[in-house]
């Protein structure tokens, strides 16, 4: 038996390095002889006992090794290291099994727009999309890039699945699609398919809406009386407004009532956007039909706007007041005219919540009408409502009349011809914007007999300023959010509101009088007078 010992013991070292020269062959069989698995399994076995035989030969070395304090140490290290290493694997099982992602980027660059979620969630059946890019490195940018967008999808609905094709290697596969061009993308749905030739969110949540057979809401821009172009590109166009629509899935057409007076049935929202000229009575009458029928409108008024324009307003509780907006409490400086709206500013609306700094350039305000104001006034009396207006809404049966946009308390109406002088420059809070829910007009009674439906209401919108979402502006602060959370409220789809991603684009700094000055001053004189303290102290505690 001692000779068999003694035998272990001169063949340790030996035994030990065949032992690794073991492990390695059997590691470089796997890789590059796998299909001989049976001989990795011998390797390893054969690797193993070798090492059972160097420890059982260094026995008496290892002995004293084990009860000292560098073994201890060691030991001690070795543990840490393990449980280091089980917790990473851990964290990332978990962050498998719920995996967040957070987009950090100020614009929210990869963040898709909560109407593009909403659309995949709704996915009932399932979808696939086939990216053909051929194997060539000027491909790689675009492919890419859908790569990352399809990802974004997926994440959010298991059912939609992608894959990419070199149609150079499977041409009968691209002819069977019908494809024509590299990089196309092909979203396929049962026999429903769409191709798509640039990878964007748009393009991609479009073909998901056709492709899915979900239908897109229409919404119509009034033309015909001088009103904002949708299809200009100029700083005073609405060509930015159109492509925001187009962004939140909405199908935007043109509709002029002076050549076909009818509104079609389709028309989740009807637009007015600076109306200049005077609309044709027949016109008028189709427009307030429209809202007496549970219609949707987005009136965006301008100073002096047609008489015509005021009364279909008026008919809902709400008059066009005279003059402009004058506000020194918050203004885009230099100009007092443009009123600016912060973020604490805001009503507690879903319209206006976490809406960022909002300007309107040129504005009017809205006041309650005489007619609205003596029944409220009447009730007020007997007690059956509340004083507050702007400030606070104001109901009366089935109308709600709710303040959307609010100036200073130290906002007044500028009217022609006025001096700063003059006693009617009253400082108030003024109204630039309101929302109305109703189920008739003030004033229209419900025919006898007929109880009063409640299950559809008529919603309004009206912003003393079309300015504010005009191509100089949409982008800047948050004018394009309010523009497009306004039509999702009047379009019934409220869940979509929200702040959207910001396109790379020039961002203007909104700051009122007092910001300015305070920006104006400390970039001037702060430096040099922190510079000066800083010196000042050194030479005083080397002195």
């Amino acid at each position: 038996m001692k000779g068999f010992f003694l035998f272990l013991f001169l063949f340790r070292k030996t035994a030990a390095v065949l032992g690794v020269a073991g492990l390695l062959l059997a590691l470089l069989v796997r890789f590059f002889l796998p299909e001989i698995t049976a001989s990795v399994i011998g390797l390893l076995g054969l690797s193993l006992l070798l090492f059972l035989t160097a420890i059982i030969g260094a026995r008496s070395e290892i002995r004293p090794f084990i009860r000292g304090k560098r073994f201890r140490y060691g030991l001690n290290t070795l543990v840490m290291i393990a449980l280091f290493v089980l917790i990473l694997i851990l964290a990332n099982y978990l962050g498998i099994l719920k995996h967040q992602r957070y987009d950090l980027t100020a614009a929210g660059r990869f963040t898709l727009a909560p109407q593009t979620v909403k659309v995949i969630k709704g996915l009932r059946e399932p979808v696939k999309a086939l990216g053909f890019f051929p194997d060539d490195i000027q491909y790689e940018g675009p492919k890419k890039i859908a790569r990352d967008l399809l990802e974004e999808y997926k994440f959010f609905n298991k059912s939609f699945s992608f894959r990419f094709i070199d149609p150079e290697s499977q041409p009968a596969l691209a002819h069977q699609y019908k494809v024509r061009q590299y990089g196309t993308i092909v979203f396929i749905s049962g026999t429903k398919q769409k191709a798509v030739l640039t990878p964007s969110e748009q393009n991609f949540t479009g073909a998901l809406l056709e492709v899915s057979g979900a239908q897109a809401k229409k919404i119509y821009f009034l033309t015909g009386n001088e009103e904002r172009d949708i299809s200009n590109n100029d700083p005073n166009g609405y060509s930015a407004a159109r492509m925001g629509l187009i962004r939140d899935l909405y199908q935007v057409q043109t509709l002029n009532l002076t050549l076909k007076n009818e509104i079609p049935p389709d028309c989740a929202v009807l637009i007015m956007a600076g109306t200049k000229k005077v609309p044709p009575p027949e016109v008028l009458k189709t427009l307030k039909t429209f809202l007496e029928k549970n219609g949707k409108l987005l009136m965006l008024i301008d100073p002096d706007p047609p008489q015509e324009v005021k009364e279909i307003l008026s008919a809902w509780g709400l008059k066009v007041n005279e003059g402009r907006v004058m506000d020194p409490g918050a203004y885009v400086a230099p100009d007092m005219a443009v009123p600016a709206v912060f973020r604490n500013q805001y009503p507690p609306l879903v319209i206006t919540s976490g809406l960022d700094t909002t300007y309107f350039p040129d504005a009017v305000s809205f006041d309650l009408t005489n007619e609205l104001g003596r029944i409220l006034e009447t009730m007020i009396k007997e007690g059956g409502a509340q004083a507050g207006w702007p400030l606070k809404p104001v109901q009366y049966q089935s109308l709600a009349v709710l303040p959307l946009i609010l100036t200073t308390p130290e906002s007044w109406l500028e009217k022609e011809g006025m001096k700063s002088s003059d006693p009617e420059k009253t400082r108030s809070l003024q109204a630039l914007g309101a929302m109305i829910i109703a189920g008739r007009p003030v004033g229209a009674e419900v025919p006898p007999g007929q109880p009063e439906k409640r299950e559809k209401l008529t919603r309004l919108i009206v912003i003393g300023d079309s300015d504010f979402s005009s191509n100089a502006h949409f982008k800047n602060g948050g004018n394009g959010d309010l523009f497009l959370n306004s039509v999702n409220w009047l379009a019934e789809e409220e869940h979509l509101i929200s702040i959207r991603p910001k396109p790379y684009t020039f961002r203007k700094l909104l700051v009122n009088n007092n910001q300015l000055r305070f920006i104006r001053y400390s970039s001037v004189g702060l430096l040099p007078l922190l510079t000066l303290l800083l010196g000042g102290i050194i030479w005083w505690r080397k002195r």
